[in-house]
This record gives structure tokens, C-alpha cells and sequence, in this order.
């Protein structure tokens, strides 16, 4: 796993090694899931997951602190995020 930063948004990825690495090969970084912040509700955190090119919201309610949308992250009981 791994993220990036920009604003308001923290976009969760999954990290995969390259499969040859003998041919000099790049990790690979396939974005999994997005926590925006701000967005629309001020102090609140949302979770978004990617459906092909774009960005839908997830249906959970918001959060003041994103801890509690990352353990819904991780356990992913609706399988939209680690399939």
C-alpha cells in the first residue's frame, strides 16, 4: 500500500512489484480509494472509490478524523476496493 497527498485529498494506492525485475521493471501503483476532506461538508472526510477513470462517492456516512473510513477501507465489506 501506499498514498499520496494533494490538498484536500489523500489518495490510497496498492503497490505491486514488477513481475521481472531482472528487466529492470517499475513498481506498479493502481489507485484503490480516495478520502477528501472539505468535500462538501467543512471539518468532514468522505471516501471516494475509483470506478473505471473516475472518482464515486462511497456510501458511508462522513467522518471528523478519516481513521474510522480507513478501517472501512481495509475491511471492505461491500469488495469494491480489493477486488
Amino acid at each position: 500500500m501506499g498514498y499520496s497527498i494533494r490538498g484536500d485529498q489523500v489518495t490510497i494506492v496498492r503497490r505491486r512489484p514488477p513481475r521481472f525485475p531482472e528487466l529492470n521493471e517499475v513498481w506498479s501503483s493502481t489507485p484503490i480509494a480516495q478520502l477528501r476532506h472539505n468535500d462538501p461538508e467543512q471539518g468532514m472526510w468522505r471516501i471516494y472509490r475509483r470506478v473505471d477513470d473516475r472518482w464515486e462517492r462511497y456510501d458511508h456516512p462522513p467522518a471528523t478524523m478519516p481513521e474510522p473510513l480507513l478501517a472501512e477501507i481495509a475491511g471492505d465489506p461491500g469488495a469494491v476496493f480489493w477486488t
